[in-house]
């Protein structure tokens, strides 16, 4: 194996939709985009957003009806926003 660096700088379409197994996630400081519906429908309580992202395509947290609680380092950062992207987040009462 040679020492080449591996840069993964999305969770591209639906990485972990349907994953009822992941509770919290902080995303790492490497991660520009958050791809259409990559959480969808997963048992999310809570995700740490870090400043990197710029994207948040559609349907990215969809359907995440145990999604309480969202946290932005720097919702300036955020430059797109996709359609549905919160929808029937029916628990979300917190974004900061």
């Amino acid at each position: 194996m040679n020492n080449k660096k591996l840069s993964i700088l999305a969770f591209k379409e639906n990485t972990f939709y349907y994953c009822e197994t992941l509770k919290e996630v902080t995303i790492p400081p490497f991660i520009q985009i958050i791809g259409r519906a990559a959480f969808k429908r997963s048992s999310l309580t809570r995700i740490e957003i870090p400043s990197t992202v710029q994207t948040i395509e559609d349907c990215a947290f969809q359907l995440c009806t145990s999604l309480k609680q969202v946290s932005l380092d720097d919702p300036s950062s955020i430059t797109s926003v996709g359609d549905f992207s919160f929808s029937e987040c029916t628990s979300l009462t917190e974004i900061s």
